[in-house]
């Protein structure tokens, strides 16, 4: 189990690539503030996967930059959709692949995920294809006989999709998803008080119950980042230097 720490930095959603610098300005941010704890919900790459040749090429001053600083800071990190099979990848993060988890925070139960989880069957199927290591061998295979066009038609159209779009469904999403939340606990007998996720981008809060759940929104929209403080998760946006 997570031990959460008072003042540990929550960030998702970054999509970080070669048009999306402004991670780097929160990574300097980090080495002069040094929290306790960092939890990258997930998607902090546009597309990072390892055993993906190009990917790791591309974002590796990124990759060497967390990794060398999760030795002086504890660094959690959620793979997302965008960023998987990544524990060869970091000596130093620690990789939380199989979600949702438990983390305790003085005697609340926090339910944490990056939020690809719970979704339609047939997005599941795909999310866990896209995962085997048989199928990431075969795809770096292909992009290498492609002469990396495939990495790079798949870059492109990330980097011009709009990463933010309001559900209007939303409430009723949230409903759902503690539901979801709380069975999946309950079959381990275990209460949660708490869910944090990342992945829809909306920047929401809902309560159900004894249940609050807790949707970060994305840094990618509004360099926005969280931190745990007096049982809050209370959101900061990254000043711009001037």
């Amino acid at each position: 189990m997570v031990e959460l720490k008072d003042k540990a930095i929550f960030i998702a959603d970054v999509h970080y690539d070669s048009t999306r610098l402004d991670f780097c300005e929160f990574i300097e941010y980090l080495k002069l503030n040094k929290p306790p704890q960092v939890i990258l919900l997930g998607d902090i790459f546009n597309l990072l996967i390892g055993g993906i040749k190009s990917s790791e090429i591309d974002n590796l001053n990124i990759i060497n930059e967390l990794d060398n600083l999760a030795k002086e800071i504890e660094i959690i990190y959620f793979e997302g959709n965008h960023d998987f099979n990544l524990k060869k990848l970091f000596k130093n993060v620690k990789i939380i692949k199989n979600q949702p988890i438990l983390a305790k925070y003085k005697e609340f139960n926090i339910a944490i995920s990056h939020g690809d989880i719970f979704l339609p069957i047939i997005t599941q199927i795909a999310l866990r294809f896209l995962r085997l290591p048989f199928v990431i061998f075969i795809l770096n295979l292909l992009n290498i006989i492609c002469f990396d066009k495939i990495y790079q038609k798949i870059c492109n159209q990330q980097k011009v999709k709009k990463l933010y779009k309001k559900l209007d469904f939303f409430d009723s999403l949230m409903k759902f998803r503690i539901k979801k939340y709380q069975d999946y606990f309950a079959k381990k007998s275990l209460k949660i008080d708490y869910i944090v996720e990342g992945h829809f981008h909306q920047g929401r809060e809902f309560e159900l119950g004894n249940t609050k759940y807790k949707n970060l929104e994305a840094f990618a929209n509004d360099r926005s980042f969280f931190i745990l403080e007096y049982g809050l998760i209370k959101k900061y946006n990254l000043p711009r230097k001037e």
